[in-house]
């Protein structure tokens, strides 16, 4: 489950979006399914679900320019050192909140100025996903 502190982290990036975008924002949607992974996750995904795994620099690096968009320029290319601060206080809450779970991204769309990115966590049959949507209307 995602803990206080991350709820409240999340919670000040879509504040802080809020004050950025009146026609738009950050918003998220978390999800646990007990027992429904093999419902819901591709079966090769499962195969490699059986091993932890933090996210990659690329997974990284993709999360960063999601909330630079959403928090600071939309479509910058580059993260400033203040959201790369921020995404790395939430990525390691994420891997506090599922430690020992395999953490990947299984989401990155982006459409003009809209971005959806997913984290997704599995371990048995048991998964977590992190749904963070921003747009500008």
């Amino acid at each position: 489950m995602l803990s206080r502190e991350t709820v409240l982290l999340l919670k000040s990036g879509c504040d802080k979006s809020n004050d950025i975008y009146s026609q738009g924002d950050l918003t998220y949607l978390y999800k646990f399914g007990y027992g429904r992974a093999h419902s819901f996750i591709d079966r090769e995904v499962l195969n490699k679900a059986k091993f932890p795994r933090k996210l990659n620099s690329k997974e990284i690096g993709d999360v960063e320019l999601f909330f630079e968009s959403a928090l600071v320029t939309p479509g910058s290319s580059l993260a400033a050192s203040e959201t790369r601060s921020y995404v790395s206080l939430l990525i390691n809450n994420l891997e506090t909140d599922f430690s020992g779970m395999h953490f990947f991204l299984s989401e990155n769309y982006e459409d003009g100025y809209s971005k959806l990115i997913e984290f997704t966590c599995v371990e048995d049959n048991n998964f977590h996903t992190l749904e963070l949507f921003w747009s500008v209307d």
